[in-house]
């Protein structure tokens, strides 16, 4: 496996999520309100053991409530057409400012909550392009800082945390950046080498249809010029017999002839270039050289076919 140079490292830092997708954003809520809920439980159950005693207290179950509300008017009661970068942008904002409080409620710049700021910044650095990304770090950073000095005890202490997790932080988003970048890198080269093939199978595919249809078609004329001139040579000495097998392999000959016209037309007409003209078709011969084809087996097993109808039946 090649290492990656320094302009693929490049490109896959500018160039991902640069490419706005609808699907991409509408898969993100889902993915979002199921991570919401799932935090909103894991926190509630947090604060009931004896590890969360400082979350037992009205302000956090009020923020806890808060978010709920806020989850269920966001992914539930906002319309679904409602969805892409802008409304992702939106969502970050709001979802770092509740994490500045909740932060905030459990010992500020000293809290573990700041973890959920790492996670949040793996998303953001995953889902967004990058004038967003720019915004969004930089006041997830703010926050941090501003938690420094709300946050009791020595300001140099809790600056000097404020500083690591700011490194955390863009180190987070740098790495996540570089992860999605050369995975969407891999993936469109790999649908580059899909491409390619399938054009060389396509190509292959022509150059069989045209060595097979041109090939076939001298000796097709050779047997119809010979059916011909047996035809007006020997018509008179030909049995009954004869005549029908002569006139059968003629059939047979004209079907095989019509069947590499229409290879051909398959093949034109999945390189669009195939001129469609509509007409009026008659049934009565089309029948009539189906039941010629199962004569000699309905011969054998002795089985009469017999065309019925002296109207005129036509199809558009």
């Amino acid at each position: 496996m090649s290492m990656p140079n320094d302009s693929s490292l490049l490109r896959s830092l500018l160039l991902t999520n640069e490419v706005d997708n609808p699907d991409k954003y509408k898969h993100f809520d889902r993915v979002a309100e199921i991570t919401i809920w799932v935090a909103i439980i894991l926190i509630s159950l947090v604060s009931l053991t004896p590890y969360g005693i400082s979350l037992r207290n009205i302000t956090s179950y009020l923020t806890f409530a808060s978010i709920g509300i806020l989850a269920l008017v966001w992914f539930r009661l906002l319309p679904k057409k409602i969805s892409g970068r802008t409304k992702n942008l939106l969502y970050s904002f709001i979802i770092s400012i509740i994490l500045g409080v909740v932060v905030f409620f459990s010992n500020g710049i000293q809290s573990y909550a700041l973890l959920f700021f790492y996670i949040d910044t793996i998303r953001i650095s995953m889902s967004m392009p990058n004038k967003h990304l720019l915004i969004v770090v930089p006041f997830i950073i703010l926050i941090i800082f501003g938690q420094s000095f709300f946050t009791e005890g020595d300001l140099a202490t809790n600056l000097s945390l404020a500083l690591l997790h700011t490194w955390g932080i863009l180190l987070t988003a740098v790495v996540g950046r570089l992860i999605v970048g050369q995975a969407v890198m891999a993936q469109t080269h790999q649908n580059k080498v899909r491409l390619e093939r399938q054009k060389s199978l396509s190509k292959l595919k022509d150059e069989f249809v045209y060595i097979i249809s041109h090939e076939l078609k001298q000796p097709m004329q050779s047997i119809a010029e010979e059916i011909k001139k047996i035809t007006s040579e020997f018509s008179t000495s030909l049995s009954t017999d004869g005549r029908d097998l002569l006139h059968l392999t003629e059939v047979n000959n004209g079907r095989l002839n019509k069947l590499l016209n229409d290879l051909q037309d398959l093949s034109s007409l999945e390189k669009g270039s195939l001129a469609v003209q509509l007409s009026n078709v008659s049934l009565r011969p089309i029948i009539s050289e189906v039941i010629s084809t199962q004569l000699p087996d309905a011969k054998e097993k002795r089985i009469a076919l017999i065309q019925r109808g002296i109207e005129e039946v036509g199809a558009s």
